[in-house]
């Protein structure tokens, strides 16, 4: 019952990563995986490019540094002006859906929390 508690996380984060102009691959990069047993869950991307869409300056892009050095990782960073943005409106995606979600999420957890204390008791 946990993971159907925590869908209206993954809905939510789909629904923004629609409004994110990209060739929708963020969007259905996003999944709920559980850790722990069950226990704990967390909303993830395989998106290669989701930091840079979930947080970096409207426009930016995926660099590579093919060198391989600290030089050139330097160099590259300077010329593509890629980072966390300042007034950028992110994080944009998986956050603000975590965030918007608790109470609905801990409504439901507690619900299912109930129906399994009521079988437990009838036996």
């Amino acid at each position: 019952g946990l993971k159907e508690a925590v869908t209206p996380v993954l809905d939510k984060a789909r629904a923004n990563a629609r409004r994110i102009q990209d060739d929708g691959t963020y969007a259905g990069s996003l999944a709920i995986a559980s850790r722990k047993g069950g226990v704990q869950y967390v909303l993830k991307s395989t998106d290669p490019q989701a930091g840079v869409k979930e947080f970096a300056r409207p426009g930016a892009v995926m660099v590579t540094n093919r060198a391989h050095t600290e030089r050139s990782a330097r160099m590259v960073a300077n010329r593509a002006r890629v980072g966390v943005p300042r007034r950028a409106n992110a994080p944009r995606v998986m956050v603000p859906a975590v965030e918007s979600s608790h109470d609905e999420v801990l409504s439901r957890i507690n619900a299912r929390i109930e129906e399994v204390v009521k079988e437990v008791e009838h036996g």
